[in-house]
C-alpha cells in the first residue's frame, strides 16, 4: 500500500541532498520518491517529484524526457477534469509555471 511517511522521507532526503549539492545521490532518492508517489491517489506529490527528477537529470546531463512526459500527462488529466470550472484561468497559470519549471536551469 501507500506509505505516506516513507514517501515524504524520500522526498525531503532528496531535497536536503540537492541543497548540499549532492545531485547524484539526490537523483537516486528522488527516483524512489517518484515511485512511491505513483501509489498516492493524489497527483500533487508525483507532479512535484517528477519535476525535480527532470531537473536533476538535466543538471547531471541526462535525458529528462520521461519524468517531463509524466508531468505533462498528469497535468493534462487534471486539466481535462476541470472542463470550464471558474478556476480555469488560475489552473492554466499554475500548469504553465509547472511546465516552465521543467526547463529551469537551477534546482
Amino acid at each position: 500500500g501507500y506509505a505516506q511517511g516513507e514517501t515524504l522521507d524520500a522526498y525531503w532526503q532528496s531535497q536536503l541532498l540537492i541543497a548540499k549539492g549532492n545531485y547524484p545521490r539526490a537523483l537516486l532518492i528522488m527516483e524512489v520518491s517518484v515511485r512511491l508517489f505513483e501509489k498516492n491517489p493524489m497527483p500533487w506529490g508525483e507532479i512535484t517529484s517528477n519535476c525535480l527528477l527532470a531537473q536533476l537529470l538535466r543538471k547531471l546531463g541526462r535525458d529528462p524526457s520521461l519524468p517531463a512526459q509524466r508531468v505533462h500527462a498528469l497535468l493534462d488529466r487534471l486539466s481535462a477534469s476541470l472542463l470550464e470550472a471558474p478556476l480555469r484561468p488560475e489552473w492554466d497559470q499554475f500548469a504553465a509555471r509547472v511546465l516552465s519549471s521543467l526547463e529551469a536551469d537551477d534546482i
